[in-house]
């Protein structure tokens, strides 16, 4: 069952009272335990198609939740050449894979998708990959902590640092935090 888009589909009430989906977790939380008994009940897959905000490093719209209640998590990025970058940014019984592309084709009334290449990651600065080896070995961290062990000076570069592994794949945004900073899990990449 694809349910496209996911801000669309969202009733302005649930269970009889008004719902503001942008910040309540406890209704998506209820209607995400609905959705997964639907699916169970009747034997199929339900795919969310969801957007990210106007700043796309922050994720998907809206609560948290909708993050910690799907089992898989897939990022798609269209690019200039036609193809799209998939993240993989969640597997909750499954390994994360490297972020792969798709290369979409228009020929003569057909259309195509053809799988890509792995995308290869690129060079971490050395802050990054102090970082990057602290997080691998602590599994999760904030980034408060991987600041501190990393011995990186700043919050600004904390965030270039937290942006550059997360965008290789390196990362994944666990949608919780410990007061303000962000805790980040090691996806397992090399």
């Amino acid at each position: 069952m694809v349910c496209d888009s996911l801000t669309a589909l969202l009733p302005p009430t649930f269970e009889g009272r008004p719902v503001e989906w942008d910040c309540d977790n406890s209704s998506v939380r209820r209607i995400a335990a609905r959705l997964r008994e639907l699916a169970k009940r009747r034997g199929v897959s339900v795919l969310l198609i969801h957007h990210s905000g106007k700043d796309v490093e922050r994720g998907a719209r809206g609560p948290s939740e909708w993050r910690n209640s799907v089992d898989m998590l897939y990022r798609l990025d269209a690019k200039p050449d036609g193809c799209v970058r998939v993240d993989v940014e969640k597997a909750r019984d499954a390994g994360i894979l490297r972020p792969f592309t798709l290369h979409l084709r228009h020929e003569a009334g057909t259309f195509g998708v053809e799988l890509g290449d792995a995308v290869s990651l690129p060079k971490l600065s050395p802050s990054a990959e102090k970082a990057d080896a602290f997080l691998r070995g602590a599994g999760q961290a904030s980034a408060a902590d991987i600041q501190r062990a990393a011995g990186i000076g700043s919050r600004h570069t904390m965030r270039t640092v937290a942006a550059d592994c997360l965008s290789a794949g390196l990362w994944r945004d666990t949608g919780n935090k410990v007061g303000t900073s962000p805790i980040y899990a090691h996806t397992g990449l090399e």
